[in-house]
This record gives structure tokens, C-alpha cells and sequence, in this order.
């Protein structure tokens, strides 16, 4: 028992178990009390038998909890060995920095929202989008986020960390000089990838087959503002650009 009292810890059939001193815990109860600090989680993997494909720790946020093995493949009980709808998981990938430099709150309030829509779909809310409360009680979402900073290769590594996840899709911010990476890869993996900033005519490009965009390209709105202009008989024009 004098042991117990001391914080101990030790690894179990399902995780590292440990005991926590109450003194030490304000929160415990008793001496002694225990709690979980991570899992294992092993899959049936044919003539290899269980195999670790991941971890899981109880506390923190989603994103966090699960933590996969690379290159593990996963087996399922379905028919055809697919992988059964358990809703959906999105990769958020978003420019919280520049150069390592913190872009401030404007992208964090982004993310926030963001969150915020995915947590209101799980639980069917609808106090900001009332067709949320009509969802299937079987649907829920969660959102992993990433920082994508303003680069190509820190955009490739968020891009892969979540691929390697298995997240259902992703959604992103990036410029488009940025995107036409993240299509490619896309594209490869048949992982659905939605942008609300690139607005490069390129991208529309056939071979991107799984990327797609809310923001208009840049052919049909510089179209618009051509016909837009013309009706002014404007002979001069200029342009102020921000850089």
C-alpha cells in the first residue's frame, strides 16, 4: 500500500495503468485511485494475427486521442473487408503561421468556427444552421486540425499527417500555388480536398480529379469584372493591389 500512495505506474493487458497519490491529486478522491494513461489498439491482420496499428489516450481532444501506426493497414468485419461509415473525420488544414511567425487571430477565429460547425453537426444543433438539428442520428463529425503555415512543404507534411490519420476528406485555406501540391497528392490517394482560397484557373484541371473549391477562379471573375467595367465606356484604368 505504502507503495501505491507514490504515484506508481506500471503497463496492463490494456494500457499504462497508473496510481495516484491524492495528496498530489486534489481532484482524486483516494489513495490509490486509478486511471488510464493510453491504449494500445490492435486489429486482426489475417496471418499476422493482432497487430498495434495505433494508440489512444484518454484525455485531450480528438485530434489528439489517436495516434496511428504508419503504413498499418486496417481489416474490417464487413463483407468485403471496407471500411464501415462511422461518420466522418475532416482534415482542417489552416495558416496559423508564416515563416513560424503567428498570423494572429484572424485564422484562429476561422478554426474556431470551423470547430464549432463540426461539433454542432454531431450533436444536431441547429442554433446557427437549423438544418443541422434534421441530421441522421447516426451522423457525427470531427475535425483534425493542422497548421499548413505558408509553404509547400509544411503544407505536404499537415497534408500527409492527416492522410495517414484516415480522415475522410479535407478542407483548407492554402493559396493556390500551395494547392496545386495538395491536388496532386489528392489526386493520388483519393482523398476529396475542398478549398475556400485558391482561385487559380489551373486547378480546375481535369487531373485533379478530387480537389474542388467554393472560391470561383480567377478566369470567371476577371471575365465579370471585364464586362462589368465596359458598361462605365471607362477609356482608363488602374489598379491598386496589397501585396
Amino acid at each position: 500500500m505504502d507503495a501505491l500512495l507514490q504515484n506508481v505506474s506500471f503497463e496492463g493487458v490494456t494500457g499504462l495503468i497508473q496510481f495516484n497519490d491524492a495528496s498530489a491529486h486534489p481532484a482524486k478522491r483516494y489513495n490509490g485511485d486509478r486511471t488510464v494513461a493510453g491504449y494500445e489498439v490492435r486489429n486482426y491482420a489475417g496471418s499476422a494475427g493482432l497487430t498495434t496499428v495505433g494508440t489512444w489516450t484518454p484525455s485531450g481532444d480528438f485530434s489528439t486521442r489517436w495516434t496511428a501506426n504508419p503504413g498499418q493497414a486496417l481489416s474490417y468485419s464487413t463483407a468485403d473487408n471496407s471500411r464501415p461509415f462511422d461518420g466522418a473525420e475532416i482534415g482542417l488544414l489552416l495558416r496559423l503561421t508564416a515563416a513560424s511567425v503567428d498570423l494572429g487571430t484572424e485564422p484562429r477565429v476561422a478554426a474556431c468556427a470551423a470547430l464549432l460547425a463540426a461539433r454542432h453537426a454531431t450533436e444536431h444543433n441547429g442554433a446557427v444552421v437549423p438544418e443541422l438539428a434534421t441530421l441522421s442520428h447516426g451522423f457525427f463529425m470531427h475535425m483534425r486540425l493542422a497548421d499548413m503555415s505558408s509553404d509547400a512543404p509544411t503544407a505536404i507534411e499537415a497534408y500527409r499527417s492527416a492522410e495517414t490519420a484516415g480522415v475522410d476528406g479535407i478542407i483548407d485555406g492554402a493559396s493556390s500555388a500551395v494547392n496545386v501540391h495538395l491536388a496532386q497528392l489528392g489526386a493520388l490517394d483519393a482523398l476529396p480536398q475542398l478549398s475556400y482560397y485558391s482561385s487559380s484557373p489551373g486547378l480546375s484541371s481535369a487531373a485533379y480529379s478530387h480537389f474542388g473549391r467554393t472560391y470561383i477562379s480567377d478566369n470567371v471573375s476577371a471575365e465579370v469584372l471585364a464586362r462589368e467595367i465596359s458598361t462605365f465606356d471607362w477609356k482608363y484604368m488602374g489598379v491598386l493591389h496589397l501585396r
